[in-house]
């Protein structure tokens, strides 16, 4: 059982950029700068339907890759929606390791 909601992750990736900490399915630990903000996807890039129905899965634009992702609620280690504390540098090469 995950601490977070899916309601409350969706929520704060409309409203912000976030760094997200998850494992993936496969065991490996991966941070991802994405959104879920319009205004921060690129028009080729920005989905034909929002309509995603998984209930455990969140499916989010990652900034740095430029391409859709998804990770498992249940998976979630953490979520930073606080942009001042963002230090892309950092993120951008834990990004590029996975």
């Amino acid at each position: 059982m995950s601490i977070f909601s899916r309601e409350e992750v969706v929520e704060s990736l409309q409203q912000n950029k976030c760094i997200v900490d998850f494992t993936k399915v496969n065991g490996e630990k991966r941070v991802m700068y994405c959104t879920l903000r319009e205004e921060d996807i690129p028009v080729d890039k920005k989905p034909k339907s929002y309509s995603f129905s998984h209930d455990t899965v969140v499916r989010a634009f990652d900034i740095i890759k430029q391409e859709w992702r998804s990770f498992r609620v249940d998976n979630l280690i953490s979520i930073n929606s606080n942009p001042q504390e963002v230090n892309i540098e950092y993120v951008t090469r834990l990004s590029n390791e996975n």
